[in-house]
């Protein structure tokens, strides 16, 4: 294996297109994911060829998404707490927008790091504290320079760049929170998802992407008479799960169309209905 590897890695940038469909046929067998061979013969790629390799690899992440990409029934009803297939799902999408070069933790294993780092610095006992440290205190964070970029909708990538964007950065919330017993939901705010957090006082919602910063849905509909119909429904209470898989796969496909891989996009699109729920006639 070892020197087949060493070989097809010299041929990466060979412009034969035989040599091309070789490379292809010989990193199938991987299934979209070559770090950990990578790593243990300390083989080292260039960036060039790390772009290249990631594109060969890419159409056997799709099939391994497809292939083990499961939605109960219970997953689509709208009060759902399904956390398990929940995070699941997201961690499939995580892995398919992997590159498939640079060796990394599994979702699960990134967020239980984090949680336990957390638990450490004592900021786990309240929906406010755990926003604070994540937040407020910078360990996650807007990324405001490359808004669009495909890797904000990977999770995993978010978690050990702390930077995402608005829905990436609400749902490691919600994990972690429900890792801590806490009740943090999302609210399906049109172009700029929330955290939506119950409290005594009423529920109010949180803005990851700028700060944590507090709001509170009846004044936001008070204060702005022009709001949309579809703001107000979303400010009335939490969205489902699905509603967040639905939109973070919204944000990949429109992703893949800035960075020209529309041969992906049908695969998005497949995912979108088999997680919308048919209505009831």
């Amino acid at each position: 294996m070892s020197s087949d590897l060493v070989h097809i890695l010299k041929l990466l940038d060979d412009p034969e297109p035989a040599v091309q469909s070789a490379v292809a046929t010989y990193v199938e067998q991987f299934q979209g994911d070559m770090s950990e061979e990578l790593a243990s013969e300390a083989l080292s790629l260039t960036p060039a060829e790390s772009k290249i390799l990631s594109k060969h690899l890419m159409p056997g992440r799709r099939q391994y998404l497809m292939d083990n990409w499961q939605v109960p029934r219970r997953f689509l009803q709208n009060d759902s707490q399904d956390w398990e297939t929940f995070e699941y799902l997201l961690s499939l999408l995580s892995d398919y927008l992997h590159d498939g070069v640079s060796l990394r933790t599994s979702l699960s294993d990134a967020l239980d790091l984090l949680a336990d780092e957390i638990h450490l610095a004592e900021a786990s006992s309240t929906p406010d504290l755990l926003a604070q440290y994540l937040f407020k205190d910078a360990r996650l964070t807007g990324n405001k320079q490359t808004y669009f970029a495909l890797e904000n909708s990977d999770l995993t990538w978010v978690l050990n760049n702390g930077i995402g964007n608005p829905i990436t950065l609400v749902v490691i919330y919600m994990l972690l929170s429900n890792r801590f017993g806490l009740s943090v939901y999302g609210c399906n705010y049109p172009g700029h998802f929330l955290a939506w957090v119950p409290s005594a006082k009423g529920p109010y919602a949180i803005d990851a992407y700028n700060n944590a910063r507090v709001l509170w849905p009846q004044e936001i509909i008070r204060e702005n008479p022009l709001l949309s119909q579809q703001a107000k429904t979303a400010l009335s209470g939490p969205c489902p799960f699905f509603a967040i898989i639905i939109r973070v796969l919204n944000n990949i496909e429109t992703s893949l169309q800035k960075e020209g891989l529309d041969s992906e996009i049908p695969c998005i699109q497949q995912l979108k209905r088999s997680i919308t729920p048919t209505p009831v006639s």
